[in-house]
């Protein structure tokens, strides 16, 4: 416990810590103010415009849409398809004028994307905040004094990877509270309503599975860290690996079934609940003599997901923990 407080204060000391949260905090903000300024209601004139499209459109539909109605029917018949098939039974409703105006999504349609969006973004940050509090000791040196008067290394080493989780469960706390009610402030600044109820259980779902990812990024930050010894290092991994295996290679295997496979795709079924993907499956058609292919939808649950990225990071942790304790700490 003594070891796990030390390493608490510790990152409460440095700077980059209070750099990167009042970044993530700026950062926010700045999002929250572009939605604010960027999204309004239509305004007097737009109504208007609106409105006399739809008595021109509401005159036609008077006068001419049984016509209409009869042309797709007969349409549909001469294709060996239903009516229904073809949507002919639209033109037989009366246009409504909600039908002809647009209205930016209010709180309820937007705060749970906005909100895990804002926490996918801490996670980054803290995954950098973890990064850079382990290599920063190797890099100083400072870890090396501190196993003279802790020379238990696994207890250390946990601690480190503990302080960083600590720091970021209150920033997901924070950025759920500024998203939430960021949200909600702009939205009712700029008058705009919700023709939906809050789906109150997506929207903590959805925090919950994302502040575990924050909390894990934070973790795995550290101990990349640690494995690594330099910041600089641990960035480079995680640019290289998103630029060749989720720019290049996913854009090379985008219709295969490693598509389920990449980082981008486990991370978005967490924050989602679940996701999917399309695979093509081919097969050769002997009568006809050519390559049949067929796209088959694929799932991903969230469930899936955390097993699939919590086992690559608990390796992480493992080997990361093994080279702690057998290599040499100047």
């Amino acid at each position: 416990m003594r070891l796990f407080a030390a390493e608490l204060l510790r990152a409460r000391s440095r700077r980059a810590t209070w750099i990167i949260l009042s970044g993530l905090v700026g950062l926010c903000l700045f999002f929250l103010g572009g939605n604010l300024v960027s999204t309004s209601m239509p305004s007097d004139q737009e109504l208007a415009e609106q409105r006399v499209y739809f008595e021109e459109h509401l005159a036609d539909w008077k006068l001419n849409h049984q016509q209409y109605y009869d042309s797709c029917v007969s349409d549909a018949a001469a294709n060996e398809q239903s009516p229904a098939d073809w949507g002919c039974e639209n033109y037989l409703e009366e246009p409504t004028f909600e039908n002809y105006t647009w209205s930016p999504e209010g709180f309820a349609e937007r705060v749970t994307r906005e909100t895990t969006g804002l926490l996918i973004l801490a996670a980054a940050l803290m995954f950098l905040l973890g990064a850079s509090l382990t290599a920063a000791e190797h890099a100083t040196g400072s870890l090396g004094n501190w196993l003279t008067f802790a020379p238990r290394r696994s207890r250390v080493f946990f601690s480190k990877l503990a302080a960083p989780a600590v720091v970021a469960v209150c920033a997901a706390a924070l950025v759920t509270a500024l998203g939430v009610l960021g949200t909600a402030a702009w939205t009712e600044l700029r008058g705009i309503p919700s023709p939906d109820p809050l789906d109150t259980g997506k929207l903590v779902g959805a925090i919950l599975r994302t502040s575990g990812v924050v909390v894990a990024a934070a973790v795995l930050g550290a101990a990349l860290g640690s494995l690594l010894r330099h910041t600089a290092a641990v960035i480079g991994v995680v640019a290289g690996y998103f630029v060749v295996v989720e720019m290049v290679f996913r854009g090379m295997f985008w219709e295969s079934a490693l598509h389920g496979w990449f980082v981008s795709t486990q991370l978005f079924a967490i924050t989602e609940g679940k996701t999917s993907y399309f695979v093509n499956v081919c097969a050769w058609n002997q009568e006809e003599l050519y390559r049949e292919c067929t796209q088959v939808e694929k799932f991903v649950t969230a469930a899936d997901a955390t097993l699939y990225l919590g086992a690559i990071a608990l390796v992480l942790v493992v080997v990361s923990w093994l080279a702690f304790r057998r290599r040499d700490v100047h």
